[in-house]
């Protein structure tokens, strides 16, 4: 799971089977956003949906691609929901790796 910042869309908190699964650590996590887990090719959907008003609420569970430290491309499920984080609009996201 992790926590970004819907304006930047930068990473504000991540958790342990996170950093484990993407191979950063939380302080290289919390210097990126969330377009650089994601191959090139998918950043346009990625914006064209990110970035749309009314995204902002808990949406259906979506599959994305994600890129890890490595360089490996894997296949997740993601869940985000609308919160408030330390005085940012932010979306808290659930990650579940894809067989």
């Amino acid at each position: 799971m992790w926590i970004f910042d819907q304006e930047t869309l930068a990473f504000l908190e991540v958790n342990e089977s996170a950093i484990r699964l993407y191979g950063y650590s939380r302080s290289e996590f919390l210097r990126m956003t969330i377009l650089d887990i994601r191959p090139a090719d998918d950043i346009p959907k990625l914006l064209s949906t990110t970035m749309r008003p009314d995204k902002r609420h808990e949406s259906e569970s979506e599959h994305w691609r994600h890129t890890k430290k490595d360089g490996s491309v894997i296949e997740v499920e993601v869940t985000s929901w609308e919160v408030a984080f330390n005085e940012h609009s932010a979306e808290l996201v659930s990650i579940r790796q894809r067989d």
